[in-house]
């Protein structure tokens, strides 16, 4: 896979589960896009399906719940609830706490031109090892023993840095 890590982690996991993306490419068109965004931690691509138009996004749990009014359960879509949101928080800190790089899913049918990321139907998280490279241990042994301050910025769930600092 080249490209993207986290784009390749997700085409590999998808093959795993027999979804092959030039497959999907192919079967279901990208027509639209609105690109990732630090700011919105959120990436949405619209698709036709048939004959209808759907959004799929992707991005920070806590954002994409957040813009989630239903979830897919079962075969099902239905509203979200309050204890569904706490079990998916609790899904995502568990997974953070384990130095797992987590993503949240979901998707809307679209109609017109809307690329409104609001009123999704949440599907799921998906959790990656995204493990600090060999070289990082001693790059920051080397500049703490310089008299440097070394800070870990990221934009994951604030448990995943806490755990891949024990590394």
């Amino acid at each position: 896979i080249a490209g993207d890590p986290t784009e390749g982690a997700l085409v590999v996991s998808a093959a795993k589960a027999g979804l092959v993306k030039e497959k999907l490419d192919a079967r279901f068109k990208r027509v639209d896009e609105v690109p990732f965004d630090s700011k919105r931690k959120l990436m949405s691509t619209i698709h036709t399906v048939g004959s209808k138009k759907i959004m799929y996004t992707k991005g920070g749990p806590d954002i994409i719940l957040g813009l989630c009014d239903q979830s897919y359960v079962n075969g099902r879509v239905r509203k979200i609830t309050a204890n569904d949101r706490k079990k998916i928080e609790k899904a995502n800190s568990d997974f953070a706490s384990e130095a797992l790089r987590v993503l949240g899913f979901a998707y809307k049918p679209v109609k017109g031109k809307d690329k409104s990321e609001k009123k999704l139907i949440f599907v799921g998280l998906q959790a990656m090892i995204d493990p600090p490279r060999p070289e990082v241990k001693m790059a920051i042994d080397r500049c703490e023993h310089a008299g440097i301050r070394v800070a870990m910025i990221t934009g994951n769930h604030k448990l995943t840095p806490v755990a891949i600092a024990k590394y």
